[in-house]
């Protein structure tokens, strides 16, 4: 049996990000653990969102054995929204760093996925010309309602809304709707 006593002198590296709401999490890749020292301030973090706008790191912790660093975000990150991530060590205080004191290596606008989900309900066009208003469909007679929304309306059959989640009134007289149909 052989003990092998060579030091670790290999840093973490950036591995990837994610971001949901305020939490934005940084994964290392690491052959051990990373050292779970308390981290002060923004620990060396920057984060831009929209259009390269900085968005404030309010704080950051260390989880050693999923080698992982939690950023906590002054603002939630919306839904869509580009965001990137930059690491300096800081130049006072403590820095990512693994188990062996290997500082962890300095990093630049890396992206970061954004897992943040679609909160904003879909809004019914109710004004506009033509194709966008509520209509009378002339090929079969439907009602057609449009729908603004920041991502695709969900066409799952188990998920569409029942007939009797409208009322139809034409000339004041209410109208049994028979069907509902979702287009994405």
């Amino acid at each position: 049996t052989v003990i092998n006593t060579t030091p670790d002198t290999t840093p973490p590296e950036f591995s990837s990000a994610t971001v949901r709401g305020n939490q934005l999490v940084i994964s290392y890749t690491e052959a051990n653990t990373l050292d779970a020292t308390a981290l002060a301030g923004n620990a060396g973090f920057a984060v831009s969102g929209a259009a390269g706008t900085a968005i404030t790191v309010n704080s950051a912790v260390v989880s050693a054995t999923d080698k992982t660093v939690t950023l906590t975000l002054s603002r939630t990150v919306v839904q869509g929204e580009v965001v990137s991530v930059s690491y300096t060590k800081p130049a006072t205080g403590n820095g990512v760093q693994d188990a062996a004191h290997n500082n962890a290596a300095d990093f630049s606008s890396r992206a970061v996925t954004n897992n943040t989900p679609d909160r904003t309900p879909p809004q019914l066009i109710t004004t506009g010309g033509g194709y966008q208003a509520p209509a009378i469909s002339g090929y079969t007679g439907d009602v057609v309602l449009r729908f603004n929304d920041a991502s695709n309306l969900n066409e799952d059959p188990a998920r569409k809304p029942a007939a009797g989640d409208f009322t139809v009134l034409v000339d004041g007289v209410a109208r049994t709707v028979t069907d509902v149909s979702v287009s994405a």
